[in-house]
């Protein structure tokens, strides 16, 4: 009736840890390309559609005012829209400004913005808010059942999320070898092994997975 571990819910647990994992690896790629504040306005309105459509379509959670919740995701759209071709804009006159500052000063050579990267940014911050946007599936699909699929609901004393965590455990225990294998697999292969640096970023990464699991618990 406590925390609960078996084939269905370790197979939950899999999921939910390869859409956080993957999309940590997506953020941090978006970030690099397109830039924290275009990255971060893109999938965080990503993710508000993304987790509506899962909350109305798939759990049928009710809407008490549908036009009111309409018009907030369309505005969440044009807010999307525009934080990406803020960035566009942004590029070009920053691409203006050093075509000018080259003219001034020609012996100072800048090199230009990637093409191609503000395109991947965008892609990538957007494919990491459809699978952020379905973070809380798996433990939703724990907590109330999916026929279709197979899956009974949680029906012990403990609250569904606090009985989900060592299936939650499980899979992220499991999956992220997996993921950083793959992620460092080139460089891995041209003889190259990945500088962990614990001294700088021992503290911040123990505040960031501090901060993840208070905000992610109470999400549940």
């Amino acid at each position: 009736d406590g925390l609960t571990l078996n084939g269905g819910s370790f197979a939950l647990g899999l999921l939910f840890a390869t859409l956080w994992i993957v999309g940590q690896v997506l953020a941090f790629s978006a970030v690099q390309a397109a830039g924290y504040a275009v990255g971060n306005a893109i999938w965080i309105g990503v993710t508000i559609c993304t987790s509506f459509a899962w909350g109305v379509l798939a759990f049928h959670s009710p809407v008490r005012d549908p036009l009111g919740a309409g018009v907030a995701l369309a505005l969440m759209v044009v807010g999307v829209v525009l934080a990406a071709v803020s960035s566009v804009i942004s590029d070009r006159a920053r691409n203006r400004c050093s075509t000018a500052r080259d003219v001034a000063a020609p012996l100072v050579k800048e090199s230009p913005p990637r093409a191609g990267s503000l395109v991947f940014g965008i892609a990538c911050a957007t494919t990491f808010g459809l699978g952020n946007g379905a973070l809380m599936v798996p433990m939703t699909i724990f907590q109330q059942g999916w026929p279709a699929l197979g899956v009974a609901a949680y029906d012990g004393k403990s609250l569904a999320p606090l009985a989900f965590l060592p299936s939650m455990s499980m899979g992220i225990l499991v999956v992220q070898p997996i993921v950083f294998l793959l992620y460092w697999a080139p460089a891995l292969r041209r003889g190259e092994r990945p500088q962990f640096h614990f001294s700088k970023v021992a503290l911040p990464g123990i505040l960031t997975g501090s901060f993840w699991c208070m905000g992610n618990f109470c999400a549940m």
